[in-house]
């Protein structure tokens, strides 16, 4: 009778291994499914470890020494002073630029009075952009100096000698200084009459002299218009309807009284 040939090295070598591996999964599963806290507390351990590798990684890659901020570039400004922007961004040379909170930085930009909206982008290797977008005057006065006011009552100191061609606010005084509340009825009527040409055009000046309303003086002959102080958009278009229509009114009226809803009380002139 033939001999049985017995197995090589090799092939008992890889059956062995696949009997010691089905054990120890075998073993495995019965030790997970008799008491399954343990899987948990396996998965829990392991889901630590990986993130504190991962969290170790990131951490040295974000104080990587050339990825530090070593410019800040500030642009869009004209009446605000850089240094104001500097200082309310409050960004630190040297930090690092991938720590940098932007929204905390932009939030302290936004905090400039005169800044309307801003953007913040960070460039490798180590620069910070600030996008400044300034706001818009629609008017200027002078109390101890000349300001900027915009239509919802922000000033800022005039930056230059030049003074832009916009209508000038009178009637305010220089202490208390004016608050914000009680311009910015004065500046949302500015802001209507600098939609329309023929207002934009006309109107030279608006008086806060009065506390009770708000007049606005027309070119070429200074007649005044009164207004309620907190004038509604709709009694604008109807003083531009009436000049557009009717231009000479400028030359014969001596005051025009808008104060009433849907009406133009017309003062004329002795020699009209």
């Amino acid at each position: 009778m033939a001999e049985e040939t017995p197995p090589t090295t090799s092939e008992s070598g890889t059956g062995l291994r696949q009997r010691v591996w089905a054990g120890l999964v075998t073993h495995k599963t019965r030790v997970f499914s008799r008491w399954p806290w343990i899987a948990r507390l396996v998965a829990f351990v392991a889901y630590v470890a990986t993130g504190a590798a991962l969290w170790g990684t990131g951490y040295g890659i974000i104080r990587l020494p050339w990825l530090a901020i070593d410019d800040v570039v500030v642009v869009g400004t004209d009446q605000v002073d850089v240094r104001a922007i500097y200082d309310a961004a409050g960004i630190r040379r040297g930090s690092p630029l991938l720590a940098l909170d932007v929204n905390a930085v932009t939030a302290g930009v936004k905090s400039v009075p005169w800044v309307r909206d801003v953007r913040v982008s960070r460039h490798l290797p180590g620069t910070v952009r600030v996008e400044v977008v300034e706001r818009a005057p629609v008017a200027v006065f002078q109390l101890d100096r000349c300001y900027l006011m915009d239509e919802e009552g922000f000033v800022t100191p005039l930056n230059g000698r030049t003074v832009p061609d916009l209508p000038i606010v009178t009637g305010l005084k220089a202490v208390p200084f004016p608050q914000r509340e009680s311009l910015e009825p004065a500046g949302r009527a500015l802001a209507v009459v600098a939609e329309f040409p023929v207002l934009r055009n006309t109107v030279s000046e608006l008086s806060l002299a009065d506390s009770t309303r708000m007049v606005l003086i027309l070119s070429p002959r200074g007649t005044p218009v009164s207004l309620p102080r907190l004038t509604g958009r709709d009694r604008l278009v109807m003083l531009a309807s009436v000049i557009a229509y009717e231009p000479d009114l400028l030359m014969t009226a001596s005051h025009l009284d808008a104060r009433f809803l849907g009406h133009l009380a017309v003062t004329s002139s002795p020699s009209s």
